[in-house]
């Protein structure tokens, strides 16, 4: 029980508190007033309760919200420094590091995480949300993306040689000198994707969506 309470955001049980404190002080009023008051009276004096109980759950709504953005910006903040202090290590270990930094962040709705020049060979990413994600110059070289979600992301640069892209979304990614050279491509969300000089060869393409996707070249 103790642990319960201390879970509880202090401004929530300040709202609590004056809350208590004014349930008691509107109904001596109420009682103390009733005599004198007409049924116009009355009714304004139950709408005020009621307005009391309102304002009362929007504050716990506001300050819900409040500390879920506290909590999401505290989690991002740790994530990102573990992310920063492995990102060039090839070990084993630093990957798990890093790809466990991604799950965590994913979990509180953070998608556009700064993996750029980050070490991800081999990775396990499968279904990862990386939305909008910064990973230029990053390699996921052999790295298993399979289902994952890249839709805007910034993969100039990026090796994906022989990684699993199979039913990846990749709509509106950036593609500019990336190294796609043997991937699994196959039933990959490409629409409205940039490839600016992407190295494509022996690259699985079947069943790919390529619709008003740009191929460019130098």
């Amino acid at each position: 029980m103790r642990k319960i309470k201390e879970r509880i955001p202090y401004q929530v049980k300040n709202y609590s508190k004056l809350f208590l404190f004014l349930l008691p002080v509107w109904l001596l009023i109420s009682i103390f007033l009733k005599p004198c008051l007409n049924s116009f009276g009355e009714g304004l004096v139950i709408e005020g309760f009621g307005t009391l109980l309102d304002l009362f759950f929007l504050g716990i709504v506001i300050v819900g919200l409040d500390e879920y953005r506290k909590k999401q910006r505290k989690v991002e903040k740790r994530e990102e420094k573990t992310i920063v202090d492995f990102k060039s290590l090839e070990t084993a270990e630093a990957i798990d590091k890093k790809v466990g930094s991604i799950r965590r962040m994913n979990k509180q709705g953070l998608t556009d995480i700064n993996l750029d020049d980050s070490f991800l060979k081999k990775a396990n990413l499968k279904g990862a949300d990386l939305r909008g994600a910064y990973m230029m110059g990053a390699n996921l070289e052999q790295a298993n993306l399979e289902e994952a979600n890249l839709k805007s992301a910034q993969l100039d640069n990026a090796k994906f040689s022989k990684a699993n892209l199979r039913k990846a979304n990749l709509q509106w990614a950036s593609l500019f000198f990336t190294d796609l050279s043997g991937a699994d491509l196959k039933e990959t969300d490409l629409r409205n994707a940039t490839f600016y000089d992407a190295n494509l060869e022996y690259a699985n393409l079947d069943s790919a969506i390529l619709k008003d996707a740009s191929v460019m070249s130098q």
